[in-house]
């Protein structure tokens, strides 16, 4: 049996939009093949995120404000497991 991705009961989602959106889903990915299916999240991240190429967070900044969300991308990213590297 095919792990289609679906809504968990804890999304900010009303019963009906989640049943919306779980049928979505599972007629989006009805015949994609098992190879093809989305990786699992493990604590935010792919499973394999030590093997996974970095992120690279890329910003231009003339007041600090996206070098500042840039490194806070970086700092998050860092933290569910993914390498990175940024740019400016």
């Amino acid at each position: 049996m095919t792990n289609l991705p679906y809504i968990p009961e804890t999304a900010p989602f009303t019963p009906e939009q989640r049943a919306w959106l779980n049928g979505f889903l599972a007629g989006l990915f009805a015949n994609v093949p098992q190879s093809q299916m989305p990786v699992p999240l493990t604590n935010g991240a792919p499973a394999s995120a030590a093997n996974a190429e970095p992120l690279l967070v890329l910003f231009g900044s003339q007041t600090g404000t996206a070098e500042g969300l840039a490194k806070r991308v970086a700092k998050e990213a860092q933290q569910r497991g993914s390498r990175q590297r940024s740019s400016h």
